[in-house]
Protein backbone atom coordinates (compact mmCIF):
# COMPACT_ATOMS: atom_id res chain seq x y z
CA UNK A 1 0.00 0.00 0.00
CA UNK A 2 0.98 3.60 -0.21
CA UNK A 3 0.59 5.82 2.77
CA UNK A 4 1.94 8.94 1.03
CA UNK A 5 2.83 10.03 -2.56
CA UNK A 6 5.48 12.06 -3.10
CA UNK A 7 4.35 15.24 -5.18
CA UNK A 8 7.21 18.03 -5.70
CA UNK A 9 9.18 17.09 -3.30
CA UNK A 10 6.44 16.59 -0.77
CA UNK A 11 4.88 13.78 0.93
CA UNK A 12 1.35 14.12 0.82
CA UNK A 13 -0.81 11.64 2.49
CA UNK A 14 -2.55 9.70 0.43
CA UNK A 15 -5.63 9.07 2.76
CA UNK A 16 -6.28 13.09 2.54
CA UNK A 17 -5.67 13.08 -0.91
CA UNK A 18 -8.46 10.24 -1.79
CA UNK A 19 -10.50 12.31 0.96
CA UNK A 20 -10.38 15.96 -1.10
CA UNK A 21 -10.61 13.84 -4.16
CA UNK A 22 -14.07 12.01 -3.22
CA UNK A 23 -15.41 15.05 -1.63
CA UNK A 24 -14.80 16.96 -5.59
CA UNK A 25 -16.16 13.87 -7.63
CA UNK A 26 -18.78 13.89 -4.92
CA UNK A 27 -20.02 17.71 -5.96
CA UNK A 28 -19.45 16.95 -9.65
CA UNK A 29 -22.43 14.12 -9.45
CA UNK A 30 -24.21 16.32 -6.74
CA UNK A 31 -24.08 19.45 -9.71
CA UNK A 32 -24.59 16.94 -12.24
CA UNK A 33 -28.19 15.84 -10.90
CA UNK A 34 -28.80 19.18 -10.00
CA UNK A 35 -28.66 20.42 -13.73
CA UNK A 36 -30.55 16.93 -14.70
CA UNK A 37 -34.03 18.39 -12.90
CA UNK A 38 -32.96 21.58 -11.77
CA UNK A 39 -35.45 21.48 -8.80
CA UNK A 40 -32.77 23.87 -6.52
CA UNK A 41 -31.05 26.64 -7.85
CA UNK A 42 -27.31 26.00 -8.63
CA UNK A 43 -26.12 28.62 -6.05
CA UNK A 44 -28.37 26.86 -3.42
CA UNK A 45 -26.82 23.62 -3.89
CA UNK A 46 -23.21 25.15 -3.45
CA UNK A 47 -23.72 26.33 -0.41
CA UNK A 48 -25.64 23.26 0.87
CA UNK A 49 -22.62 21.42 -0.33
CA UNK A 50 -20.04 23.54 1.19
CA UNK A 51 -21.91 23.57 4.39
CA UNK A 52 -22.41 19.80 4.34
CA UNK A 53 -18.17 19.48 3.39
CA UNK A 54 -18.00 21.72 6.58
CA UNK A 55 -20.49 19.78 9.18
CA UNK A 56 -18.78 16.61 7.83
CA UNK A 57 -15.06 17.76 9.16
CA UNK A 58 -16.21 19.08 12.05
CA UNK A 59 -18.71 15.70 12.81
CA UNK A 60 -15.77 13.68 11.46
CA UNK A 61 -12.67 14.69 13.66
CA UNK A 62 -15.06 14.66 16.97
CA UNK A 63 -17.26 11.76 17.35
CA UNK A 64 -14.17 9.81 18.16
CA UNK A 65 -13.09 11.95 20.98
CA UNK A 66 -16.33 12.09 22.45
CA UNK A 67 -16.65 8.03 22.42
CA UNK A 68 -13.30 7.73 23.39
CA UNK A 69 -13.86 10.52 26.87
CA UNK A 70 -17.13 8.56 27.44
CA UNK A 71 -14.91 5.03 27.64
CA UNK A 72 -11.96 6.62 29.88
CA UNK A 73 -14.92 8.15 32.12
CA UNK A 74 -16.68 4.54 32.87
CA UNK A 75 -13.29 2.88 32.87
CA UNK A 76 -10.83 5.10 34.51
CA UNK A 77 -9.21 2.31 36.07
CA UNK A 78 -7.55 1.44 33.07
CA UNK A 79 -6.41 5.33 32.17
CA UNK A 80 -5.32 6.40 35.55
CA UNK A 81 -1.61 5.44 35.15
CA UNK A 82 -1.42 7.17 31.88
CA UNK A 83 0.07 10.79 31.53
CA UNK A 84 -2.29 13.86 30.38
CA UNK A 85 -0.11 13.53 27.09
CA UNK A 86 -0.72 9.89 26.46
CA UNK A 87 -4.72 10.46 27.57
CA UNK A 88 -4.76 13.40 24.53
CA UNK A 89 -3.23 11.09 22.26
CA UNK A 90 -5.59 8.28 22.73
CA UNK A 91 -8.57 10.48 22.84
CA UNK A 92 -7.61 12.33 20.07
CA UNK A 93 -6.68 11.91 16.35
CA UNK A 94 -8.98 10.24 13.90
CA UNK A 95 -11.12 10.54 11.18
CA UNK A 96 -14.60 9.16 11.68
CA UNK A 97 -16.94 8.65 8.89
CA UNK A 98 -19.89 8.55 10.75
CA UNK A 99 -19.03 11.43 12.54
CA UNK A 100 -19.04 13.18 9.60
CA UNK A 101 -21.89 11.77 8.10
CA UNK A 102 -24.05 12.56 11.59
CA UNK A 103 -22.15 16.46 11.21
CA UNK A 104 -22.91 16.76 7.70
CA UNK A 105 -26.87 15.57 8.19
CA UNK A 106 -27.19 18.23 11.20
CA UNK A 107 -25.55 20.97 9.49
CA UNK A 108 -27.63 20.48 6.23
CA UNK A 109 -30.62 20.12 8.07
CA UNK A 110 -30.13 23.25 9.81
CA UNK A 111 -29.21 25.24 7.01
CA UNK A 112 -32.22 23.89 5.02
CA UNK A 113 -34.82 24.76 7.68
CA UNK A 114 -33.30 28.40 7.51
CA UNK A 115 -33.25 29.01 4.52
CA UNK A 116 -36.34 27.24 3.26
CA UNK A 117 -34.67 24.88 0.97
CA UNK A 118 -36.39 21.44 0.62
CA UNK A 119 -34.76 19.21 2.21
CA UNK A 120 -36.58 15.45 0.97
CA UNK A 121 -34.84 17.44 -2.25
CA UNK A 122 -31.06 17.84 -0.64
CA UNK A 123 -31.20 14.26 0.51
CA UNK A 124 -31.97 12.77 -2.25
CA UNK A 125 -29.39 14.85 -4.26
CA UNK A 126 -26.76 13.98 -1.60
CA UNK A 127 -27.45 10.38 -1.42
CA UNK A 128 -25.64 9.32 -4.49
CA UNK A 129 -22.50 11.87 -3.75
CA UNK A 130 -22.23 10.67 -0.37
CA UNK A 131 -22.01 6.94 -1.52
CA UNK A 132 -19.77 7.98 -4.63
CA UNK A 133 -17.38 10.06 -2.48
CA UNK A 134 -17.36 7.64 0.46
CA UNK A 135 -15.97 5.17 -2.15
CA UNK A 136 -13.32 7.05 -3.38
CA UNK A 137 -12.13 8.00 0.15
CA UNK A 138 -12.40 4.02 1.43
CA UNK A 139 -9.52 3.39 -1.33
CA UNK A 140 -7.21 6.25 0.89
CA UNK A 141 -8.16 3.65 3.79
CA UNK A 142 -6.34 1.30 1.82
CA UNK A 143 -3.57 3.16 0.51
CA UNK A 144 -2.90 3.89 4.33
CA UNK A 145 -3.65 1.18 6.12
CA UNK A 146 -6.42 1.92 8.35
CA UNK A 147 -9.76 0.59 8.59
CA UNK A 148 -8.39 -2.88 7.80
CA UNK A 149 -10.19 -6.31 8.17
CA UNK A 150 -9.82 -9.14 10.36
CA UNK A 151 -6.62 -11.62 9.79
CA UNK A 152 -7.73 -14.35 7.68
CA UNK A 153 -5.64 -17.26 5.80
CA UNK A 154 -3.46 -16.87 3.26
CA UNK A 155 -5.36 -18.32 0.49
CA UNK A 156 -8.86 -16.56 1.40
CA UNK A 157 -9.74 -14.78 -2.20
CA UNK A 158 -9.87 -11.51 -0.51
CA UNK A 159 -6.93 -11.42 1.65
CA UNK A 160 -4.88 -8.41 1.26
CA UNK A 161 -1.12 -8.39 3.43
CA UNK A 162 0.52 -4.42 3.94
CA UNK A 163 3.74 -3.55 3.84
CA UNK A 164 5.87 -2.73 7.20
CA UNK A 165 5.05 1.57 5.61
CA UNK A 166 1.32 0.61 6.51
CA UNK A 167 0.08 3.09 9.22
CA UNK A 168 -2.56 1.42 10.90
CA UNK A 169 -2.38 -2.51 9.86
CA UNK A 170 -0.43 -5.08 10.91
CA UNK A 171 2.71 -5.71 8.61
CA UNK A 172 3.15 -8.95 6.93
CA UNK A 173 -0.64 -10.55 7.96
CA UNK A 174 -3.19 -11.53 5.80
CA UNK A 175 -6.35 -9.29 6.36
CA UNK A 176 -9.64 -9.33 4.64
CA UNK A 177 -9.84 -7.06 2.44
CA UNK A 178 -12.89 -4.86 4.16
CA UNK A 179 -12.07 -1.13 2.71
CA UNK A 180 -11.67 -2.86 -1.16
CA UNK A 181 -15.18 -4.82 -0.21
CA UNK A 182 -16.86 -1.80 1.28
CA UNK A 183 -15.61 0.48 -1.44
CA UNK A 184 -17.43 -2.01 -4.24
CA UNK A 185 -20.56 -1.64 -2.16
CA UNK A 186 -20.73 2.11 -1.80
CA UNK A 187 -19.87 2.09 -5.67
CA UNK A 188 -22.54 -0.15 -6.91
CA UNK A 189 -24.95 2.19 -4.47
CA UNK A 190 -24.15 5.35 -5.96
CA UNK A 191 -24.70 3.78 -9.43
CA UNK A 192 -27.96 2.14 -8.16
CA UNK A 193 -29.08 5.58 -6.22
CA UNK A 194 -28.20 7.71 -9.19
CA UNK A 195 -30.46 5.68 -11.38
CA UNK A 196 -33.48 5.60 -8.97
CA UNK A 197 -33.00 9.31 -8.88
CA UNK A 198 -33.30 10.31 -12.35
CA UNK A 199 -36.13 7.74 -13.04
CA UNK A 200 -37.88 8.41 -10.17
CA UNK A 201 -40.68 11.11 -9.97
CA UNK A 202 -41.65 10.19 -6.35
CA UNK A 203 -38.87 12.35 -3.67
CA UNK A 204 -37.48 10.65 -0.64
CA UNK A 205 -36.41 6.94 -2.36
CA UNK A 206 -33.05 8.29 -3.33
CA UNK A 207 -32.13 9.49 0.34
CA UNK A 208 -33.99 5.93 1.97
CA UNK A 209 -32.09 3.69 -0.27
CA UNK A 210 -28.92 4.89 0.93
CA UNK A 211 -30.41 4.95 5.28
CA UNK A 212 -31.60 1.95 4.81
CA UNK A 213 -29.11 -0.09 2.74
CA UNK A 214 -25.97 1.34 3.68
CA UNK A 215 -26.24 1.24 7.29
CA UNK A 216 -26.99 -2.74 6.78
CA UNK A 217 -23.74 -3.11 4.59
CA UNK A 218 -21.59 -1.27 7.15
CA UNK A 219 -23.45 -3.15 10.40
CA UNK A 220 -22.44 -6.49 8.87
CA UNK A 221 -19.04 -5.43 7.93
CA UNK A 222 -18.30 -4.43 11.38
CA UNK A 223 -18.14 -7.56 12.17
CA UNK A 224 -15.41 -8.12 10.02
CA UNK A 225 -13.22 -5.43 10.66
CA UNK A 226 -9.52 -6.23 12.58
CA UNK A 227 -9.05 -2.55 14.08
CA UNK A 228 -10.26 -2.12 17.62
CA UNK A 229 -9.91 1.17 17.41
CA UNK A 230 -13.19 1.86 16.78
CA UNK A 231 -14.59 0.69 20.34
CA UNK A 232 -16.42 -1.93 21.65
CA UNK A 233 -19.60 -1.65 23.47
CA UNK A 234 -21.57 -4.82 24.54
CA UNK A 235 -21.84 -6.58 21.34
CA UNK A 236 -21.46 -3.87 19.23
CA UNK A 237 -19.27 -1.26 17.75
CA UNK A 238 -19.62 2.75 17.68
CA UNK A 239 -20.14 2.29 13.73
CA UNK A 240 -22.71 -0.37 14.70
CA UNK A 241 -24.67 1.69 17.12
CA UNK A 242 -25.06 4.54 14.64
CA UNK A 243 -25.65 2.40 12.05
CA UNK A 244 -28.63 0.93 13.84
CA UNK A 245 -29.70 4.72 14.47
CA UNK A 246 -28.93 5.37 10.62
CA UNK A 247 -31.49 2.48 9.82
CA UNK A 248 -34.42 3.32 12.05
CA UNK A 249 -34.28 6.85 10.57
CA UNK A 250 -34.22 5.75 7.35
CA UNK A 251 -37.35 3.67 7.83
CA UNK A 252 -39.19 6.65 9.67
CA UNK A 253 -38.16 8.89 7.01
CA UNK A 254 -39.51 6.90 4.07
CA UNK A 255 -43.08 6.17 6.41
CA UNK A 256 -43.05 10.13 6.70
CA UNK A 257 -42.49 10.96 3.29
CA UNK A 258 -45.42 8.76 2.08
CA UNK A 259 -47.83 9.74 4.19
CA UNK A 260 -46.96 12.85 2.93
CA UNK A 261 -47.03 11.69 -0.95
CA UNK A 262 -44.26 13.89 -2.26
CA UNK A 263 -43.66 14.13 -5.84
CA UNK A 264 -41.66 16.01 -8.14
Amino acid sequence: MQPFINIFGRDIPTYGLLLISGAVIGWFLFSFLVKRKNLINSNDAMFVYLIAISGAGIGSVTLRPIMNIIGVIFSWENYRGRSIIELFNYVTGEVVFLGGLLGGLIAVVLFCRYYKISIPIVFDLAAPAVAIGHSIGRIGCLLGGCCFGMEVSSTHPFAIVYPTVSLGAPAGVPLLAVPIIESVFLLILAIVLTGVYLKSHKQGLSATGYLIFYPIGRFILEFFRGDIIRGTYGWFTTSQYISMGLFVFGICYCLILQKRKLHV
